[in-house]
């Protein structure tokens, strides 16, 4: 945690002394203070996702449930992530033969376990992300996409503050998945991840109404 905070706060203050001591035109400092705003905003991203999770460790409530529209969820979240995924050139396919699929869920938990995989296959993936809904016994939602590097550990993928980016120059805190994870099973289902040469695959499933 220490050094996740440190990073993007260290970064914003070298930026600061950058402008207070050097003579820098005014179209330098605009760009210097457009990088500061993104290494702040990323902290209290971070900071965030550190509140949330610790929320999730220690809270042994019951989520509250409703009944609502798996799909329209999972809209919501795709909607969110088109223009991130188009600035790379990308795609998100959702393959559903539904267009209602009615159960009992949190749809805040729900939506933020969905941003969080497509999330995940932004910054890890390339090429497009397919994402499959079936309705057999239960609800299935799989996430395919191709990854930008193979070297992953599967067993531990879900690990709080598991990243393959050492450094976390991606951006990326290890507690995307994680959460999901949190939430998946809070919410009573189940989710695994598999890789099939160069594609990386994540299956949630929850129980129908």
């Amino acid at each position: 945690i220490s050094h996740d905070l440190r990073t993007p706060l260290t970064s914003a203050m070298g930026y600061i002394n950058l402008i207070q001591h050097s003579e820098l035109s005014e179209e330098e400092k605009n760009r210097e203070l457009a990088i500061i705003e993104k290494r702040l905003i990323r902290l209290e991203e971070l900071i965030n996702s550190f509140f949330e999770l610790s929320q999730i460790v220690s809270s042994g409530k019951e989520p509250e449930k409703a009944e609502i529209n798996l799909v329209s969820i999972l809209e919501e979240a795709i909607v969110h992530y088109y223009d991130d995924y188009c600035n790379q050139g990308r795609q998100i396919v959702l393959k559903c033969e539904h267009r209602k699929l009615i159960f009992l869920s949190n749809q805040n938990m729900l939506l933020r376990i969905f941003d969080n995989l497509i999330n995940n296959a932004l910054k890890h993936g390339t090429g497009v992300l397919t994402i499959t809904v079936e309705a057999a016994e239960n609800l299935q939602i799989t996430f395919t996409n191709e990854l930008a590097s193979p070297d992953i550990d599967i067993e531990h993928i879900f690990d709080e503050f598991y990243t393959t980016d050492i450094s976390r120059t991606k951006g990326n805190t290890g507690l995307g998945l994680a959460i999901a994870k949190q939430f998946t099973e809070m919410l009573g289902g189940d989710i695994q991840a598999s890789q099939n040469g160069d594609l990386f695959i994540l299956t949630t499933q929850f129980p129908k109404l």
